[in-house]
């Protein structure tokens, strides 16, 4: 997630995407250092779940925009 204004941007937010395959794989998951909290989750699910994040600590958007979903 990125906050951008007319001076620049800054990223305030990440998530990592994790494909359901590899979600129920736990061998997959313990090679790649997957952590066991991470779980499948859609990216519209993820975005919110950054948005909910961003309003938390008191960040507004007049908008928001994403790709791929």
């Amino acid at each position: 997630m990125t906050c951008a204004a007319p001076a620049g941007h800054a990223l305030i937010g990440r998530a990592l995407y994790l494909p359901e395959g590899w979600a129920a794989d736990e061998e997959r998951r313990e090679l790649a250092g997957v952590p066991d909290e991470v779980m499948f989750a859609t990216k519209p699910q993820l975005a919110g779940d950054l948005l909910q994040h961003a309003h938390d600590r008191g960040i507004r958007a007049g908008f928001v925009a994403g790709d791929e979903v």
